[in-house]
């Protein structure tokens, strides 16, 4: 091969031009920086799901899926709903990624194949001018176009020339003593065939331009995208980086909780055994509670059956004193009686009294009289009386008198009662 051909871009003869050189050069390195930022996104966002994932994993390992809070379930599903977001746009722009640089490759191979083709035609228009050096310009047009036709469709680029031109133009480089009208109708077919080359090339670096406007809109819409997904990445690094802070915060309040748990174990084992002592103690003092209420059930009894006999006594008791409160009143009554008796005798005693004076009195006239007939008569003495001192307990009394003496009856200090007053004061 030629050694021009190994380097073009430091070829003299190159036909690809700065501009498109330059272009091409920026599409590649925008396109290498967009791939680098996309990896080193793709990477950080791998990075923060398997952190998210491995802080999951550890909160369920230690405290549970069911023992969460409603708020750490919001931010667990957040979280989880973001990450879907951000793995479903990953995989979009993969695709994307992926078309464009299958759109890149197709565009590098045909910018390939058509710096193949010059160079093709550059060795071979090369080789003709030094195998023809005497020819005029026509000869030499006729066969640059001859060589570019030959390298164009070596590489696919079919023209349609007619063959009788191929035919003229090969009579031509071997019979250069052609006649004058066939020169020209030659010159003619070269100028079609160099007009319909040019407007090729023309439109294939017109669809080349076209495709490098859409591969940079591409890659600027890629670069916002980019931007956008940076700043959705930072956003979500802030609230990754926030719940790794309340996922530490929850392992410190698991680990203080752990510890309260280890504690109030210990707690419920000492409350458990000294809730075993306690029923012991209880059961102990229920049967002796038992023994008690037993023993008070007896007393209980035996109170009764002696409230039972006070009740009985008082009843007796009552009777009594009823029977007191009855005798009492009888008592009284007959008091009255009595009193009315002895107001009664007392009358009649005074009655007496005034009879016995009167008969007293009459005693004293008959004694008088008496003494006067002793006087007369000794032998006439009076030897009994029936009168009734003796039953009211009177005794005589003699007393002298102013009047030469005589006798006085006075009544006994004791009084005779009567049979029922002394009855009722017995009683009383």
């Amino acid at each position: 091969m030629d050694p021009n051909s190994e380097n073009p871009s430091q070829n003299p003869n190159n036909p690809r031009s700065p501009a498109m050189e330059e272009t091409l050069d920026e599409v590649s390195k925008e396109r290498d920086l967009l791939l680098k930022e996309r990896s080193d996104l793709e990477a950080r966002v791998s990075e923060s799901s398997d952190t998210i994932r491995a802080a999951f994993a550890r909160i369920n390992e230690r405290i549970g899926e069911e023992n969460w809070n409603p708020e750490e379930k919001s931010i667990v599903e957040m979280v989880l709903e973001v990450e879907a977001k951000i793995v479903e746009y990953v995989e979009k722009r993969k695709k994307e990624k992926k078309e464009l640089e299958n759109s890149i490759v197709s565009l590098t191979e045909e910018n390939r194949d058509v710096n193949s083709l010059l160079r093709i035609a550059l060795s071979e228009k090369e080789a003709v001018e030094k195998r023809v050096k005497g020819g005029g310009e026509q000869k030499r047009v006729g066969a640059i176009l001859q060589i570019a036709e030959r390298g164009l469709q070596k590489v696919g680029f079919g023209f349609m020339m007619g063959a009788a031109a191929v035919v003229a133009g090969e009579s031509q480089l071997d019979q250069p003593s052609t006649s004058s009208g066939s020169t020209k109708s030659d010159g003619s077919e070269c100028e079609e065939e160099v007009i319909s080359l040019a407007a090729t090339v023309e439109k294939i670096m017109r669809n080349l331009r076209l495709q490098i406007s859409d591969l940079r809109r591409a890659l600027d819409e890629s670069r916002l995208d980019n931007e956008h997904l940076q700043i959705l990445a930072d956003k979500q690094a802030k609230k990754i980086t926030e719940t790794t802070l309340h996922i530490i915060n929850l392992e410190e309040r698991e680990k203080m909780l752990a510890l309260n748990v280890e504690e109030l174990m210990a707690d419920i084992t000492e409350a458990r055994e000294e809730v075993a002592r306690w029923r012991e103690a209880c059961e102990l003092e229920v049967k002796a509670g038992k023994v008690a209420i037993e023993e008070r059930e007896k007393e209980v009894g035996m109170l009764q059956q002696d409230l039972e006999r006070t009740k009985a006594a008082l009843e007796a008791a009552s009777n009594k004193l009823l029977m007191k409160e009855r005798l009492a009143a009888t008592a009284m009554a007959a008091q009255a009686a009595a009193e009315a008796s002895l107001q009664l005798a007392d009358r009649r005693s005074a009655e007496l009294r005034d009879q016995i004076e009167e008969l007293t009195r009459q005693v004293e006239e008959e004694a008088d009289h008496s003494k006067k007939e002793h006087r007369k008569s000794s032998r006439k003495r009076v030897r009994h009386v029936c009168w009734p001192w003796r039953a009211l307990k009177l005794t005589p009394n003699w007393q002298g008198t102013g009047d030469g003496g005589g006798a006085s009856w006075v009544r006994g200090r004791n009084k005779k009662m009567l049979p029922d007053m002394e009855g009722l004061l017995h009683h009383m």
